[in-house]
């Protein structure tokens, strides 16, 4: 390449530098200026991922004080198994309601919401029927 470009007259070597100068220019317009803004989307990206990170980290640091309060938890109370939570929830109804006088009339199916290791939220709609007192 050396030795082509040495055998040119001046005014060819200009032309063979000013080509190669606009194919340079096109092809940094074409491939490389389009992805500057780039640079600023993946430095978002890498500040998203540090905090989503930190914020992890944060959280895994917590599991054993977690797991001790679970354990507390679980030892605090008696421990129903989760198919007789149900049974347990109504009988419990039943008896409170014999305790405060009141009749119950019907009941209907029971709704379970949990959105927590440690809780379950149980709901049993009644119709009772009570006197004036």
């Amino acid at each position: 390449m050396k030795k082509y470009f040495a055998q040119l007259r001046p005014m060819e070597r200009r032309l063979v530098v000013g080509v190669a100068v606009v194919v340079l220019i096109v092809l940094n317009g074409v491939f490389i200026w389009p992805h500057f803004n780039d640079w600023s989307a993946l430095q978002a990206r890498l500040a998203k991922a540090r905090s989503e990170l930190a914020r992890n980290r944060a959280a895994v640091a917590q599991i054993p004080a977690l797991k001790a309060d679970v354990k507390k938890f679980e030892s605090e109370g008696e421990f129903v198994a989760l198919e007789d939570q149900g049974i347990n929830f109504l009988r419990t109804i039943t008896s409170q309601a014999g305790a405060s006088g009141v009749a119950i009339l019907n009941t209907s199916r029971q709704i379970t919401h949990t959105n927590d290791v440690l809780f379950i939220e149980q709901v049993q709609n009644i119709n009772v029927l009570a006197t004036e007192e």
